[in-house]
């Protein structure tokens, strides 16, 4: 590789199964920054494996942590699907500003804006039995979920049971309340 010329571009290859370069802090600074004025701070880019990869021991940080606080996108992402997590939760949003302001939005030009499924276990080896023991979505809230629309033919919130079972059910605690209600106005006297 060639030397590193602090003061114009540098470019190097190299056919190794080690590092092209590697770059090691000791202290408390960061072992490498990027910065640009209009160009990518960072660019990483692979034919085979991830572009960036970012690792963390501490349970306190992020393997990856994206900041932007000049009211653009803090994580910005495009593929299929934009963004996988998989752990004990895939991926996790929190809205710190009281604002109104969602923890997530999902927009979708011609699909659902948000997609939620929980996948088939094996529950019985010997009949190969999958079941999906857990709800594709769950919401907690003032409204738990709140569904709307603006079609006159459409519901706000559908429910839809393709193995036999009810399309909607409610239940709650309460002696005195009914577990599923509607309200809308007052049908027209004949």
């Amino acid at each position: 590789m060639s030397k590193i010329n602090f003061d114009q571009p540098s470019t190097g290859n190299v056919n190794s199964s080690s590092d092209a370069l590697a770059v090691a802090n000791k202290g408390d600074g960061n072992a490498m920054t990027g910065n640009a004025n209009q160009g990518t701070g960072i660019l990483g880019t692979s034919g085979g494996s991830d572009g960036v990869r970012g690792q963390s021991s501490s349970k306190a940080h992020a393997g990856v942590s994206a900041i932007n606080d000049s009211g653009g996108f803090g994580l910005w992402a495009r593929g299929t699907p934009a963004v996988m997590g998989t752990s004990g939760a895939g991926v996790v949003a929190h809205g710190a500003v009281i604002d109104g302001t969602p923890a997530v939005v999902g927009t979708s030009a011609g699909g659902k804006g948000v997609h939620g499924e929980s996948l088939e276990v094996l529950v019985d080896p010997d009949s190969e039995t999958f079941v999906r023991e857990d709800d594709g979505v769950f919401g907690l809230g003032k409204n738990g979920v709140h569904g709307q629309s603006p079609s006159l033919t459409d519901s706000g919130v559908w429910g839809e049971n393709t193995g036999g079972g009810y399309g909607v059910s409610g239940s709650t605690n309460s002696g005195n309340a009914a577990g599923v209600t509607t309200r809308g106005p007052a049908p027209a006297m004949a």
